[in-house]
């Protein structure tokens, strides 16, 4: 358990906690004079079987360690009882496609005709789903739309988790979209607003394509850090630990002279992300019509270590690719010191986007 805090005059605070099988981490941001720091930060690990595959399988359990946690980040008591949680990734959906404008532009006329457009993005019928849904580009002739949604079900058993506990969920929110809102800055210049957020994690890797802070399109990866270790292992026949240890002294060069397998497997993996990050280069100008390139790709998950990876990108894209600061929105100086030690921060990138979703709401509803 890791537990960083930083005590001072209390101003707003705003309060992320973010979910995986293996650990809960929650951040309290204060905003004060237009000025955003964290107030503090703590991880709790869950019980093994309390969390499987996203799936909350004790919710009363999962529900306790919540409150603890915020009780901790706010300093032995609950004085501000709304908190934002994230849902599972694989089980949510970000998706953008454009419809014809109805004749008057309410909510009444649109969602109909959204809720049948979503049939031919979301695998999961929409009378299943929680959905909302923001415009995100007019013309005369066609309105684009950014869709997130999560099955009931899900919703259903992340609610659990509260109805015994002192807090109540301010929100449920799509992993990338706190993400993003934790890496790209909010404020922009026009020719900077296009990014593409490359999440590497170790269990699973997403993409987000994000237009002046929105993200339009979330895609998963069916590449991760376990993938890769377990088929150099099999390889080089060599153990989990070997092979870290051979991460870390030859990164991602496929230029030097490094074990042939082990070359193979990381060039598989490279060129398997620059097809994807093609992917969705060429959905952005299709649906945007957009001259300008993409601006700029920002890695961030455990396999943003990769020593080489962001040159490689770099090189083979034509693109700036830049690793992920989590703290890019947030205030940190001598006076107001990030009480997280750096190496710890990536770990807190989701919770710290949670938090600031009350700062600067992104998208301004989504679920």
């Amino acid at each position: 358990m890791h537990h960083f805090s930083v005590f001072h005059k209390k101003g707003k605070i705003s309060i992320g906690i973010d979910i995986s099988d293996a650990t809960l981490k929650g951040v309290a941001l204060e905003t004060r004079k237009n000025l955003t720091i964290i107030k503090a930060a703590h991880s709790q690990e869950i019980p093994q079987d309390a969390i499987v595959k996203g799936g909350i399988k004790k919710p009363r359990v999962v529900g306790e360690l919540i409150e603890e946690l915020s009780q901790s980040l706010q300093g032995g008591g609950i004085h501000q009882p709304m908190v934002v949680v994230p849902l599972p990734e694989p089980e949510t959906y970000l998706s953008t496609f454009t419809i014809p404008p109805p004749k008057e532009l309410t909510r009444a006329a649109l969602d109909p005709k959204i809720k049948e457009e979503m049939k031919a993005y979301i695998p999961v019928p929409p009378e299943q789903l929680t959905y909302d849904w923001q415009i995100t580009q007019t013309s005369t002739n066609a309105i684009t739309v950014a869709v997130g949604a999560a099955p009931r079900s899900v919703i259903t058993q992340y609610t659990k988790l509260f109805s015994n506990q002192h807090l109540i969920p301010k929100a449920f929110e799509i992993e990338s979209v706190a993400i993003a809102r934790a890496l790209v800055p909010f404020k922009l210049p026009k020719k900077e607003s296009s990014v593409i957020v490359v999440d590497l994690g170790a269990s699973r890797s997403g993409m987000s394509l994000v237009l002046n802070n929105t993200v339009q399109l979330a895609v998963s990866a069916p590449i991760s850090g376990n993938t890769i270790t377990d088929q150099l292992s099999v390889a080089l026949k060599k153990s989990p630990q070997e092979i870290e240890a051979l991460r870390k002294t030859h990164g991602f060069h496929p230029e030097k002279s490094i074990p042939a397998a082990y070359k193979t497997i990381l060039l598989n993996m490279g060129h398997d992300l620059l097809s994807r990050i093609e992917e969705i280069e060429k959905y952005y100008q299709s649906h945007w019509q957009s001259k300008t390139p993409l601006s700029k790709i920002i890695l961030t998950g455990g396999g943003s270590k990769l020593t080489g990876i962001a040159e490689y990108l770099a090189k083979e894209q034509k693109i700036k690719v830049e690793l992920g600061d989590p703290l890019t929105n947030i205030h940190h100086s001598l006076s107001h010191p990030c009480p997280i030690p750096p190496h710890e921060r990536p770990h807190y990138t989701t919770a710290i986007g949670l938090a600031l979703r009350n700062v600067m709401p992104l998208p301004k509803k989504l679920l």
